[in-house]
């Protein structure tokens, strides 16, 4: 499945409302991020341990977070996510996907935050992000028919170091419960051997 058409304004777009989005708070205040980024890195090994998989067509498997089964409380909100390790022969670009599972009409989550997250080294540049309308990619429209959008993270290879861990973070206000579908790669040819490319790219 691929997309080939030119989404430069959008993806700017999504750069700016992912990072004012990663920064709110449930309220619309800008958190103390070095507070809550102690937190993260103090609960990391609450993440849930993913490995690089891809599925029988050879594309990243999507795989579910169930939200639920692992709520990490931070005062008014509950952040949840999942953990990896850099390979060491696979070192390449980290592209990952992700999309929430509405399941009914209706169902929205009101101030989602997301972002990447090193858990022993300082972060090294920024992270690149893309928001698209779900109707973009018919296949996993299919499987995913209520939901609005799709998001895209990106970490370039110079950012990462082998061996290192690093977790995928999501921060959501407490009523707010919506399991998450998501799929990770590397652009590497460990990467495409080993994981495949995303399932919508």
């Amino acid at each position: 499945m691929s997309n080939t058409g030119s989404r430069g304004s959008a993806f700017f777009f999504g750069v700016l409302m992912a990072l004012a989005t990663s920064m709110a708070s449930s309220g619309g205040e800008i958190e103390d991020i070095p507070r809550r980024d102690a937190f993260l890195r103090k609960n990391f090994e609450k993440f849930v341990p993913i490995e690089f998989e891809q599925d029988d067509r050879g594309l990243a498997k999507i795989q579910r977070l169930r939200v639920r089964e692992h709520l990490i409380p931070f005062g008014e909100q509950v952040c949840f996510g999942f953990r990896f390790k850099m390979p060491d022969p696979g070192i390449g670009d980290f592209s990952c996907m992700y999309l929430l599972m509405v399941e009914r009409e209706g169902q929205t989550v009101s101030n989602i935050g997301w972002n990447f997250l090193p858990k022993n080294e300082p972060y090294r540049g920024r992270a690149l992000y893309e928001r698209v309308p779900l109707a973009e990619y018919p296949e996993l429209k299919k499987l995913f028919p209520k939901t609005q959008s799709i998001m895209f993270l990106q970490r370039t290879r110079e950012q990462l170091t082998p061996g290192n861990e690093y977790a995928v973070w999501f921060m959501l206000p407490v009523q707010d419960y919506i399991d998450v579908a998501f799929a990770m790669t590397l652009d590497s040819p460990w990467g495409r051997e080993n994981a495949g490319r995303l399932p919508a790219r």
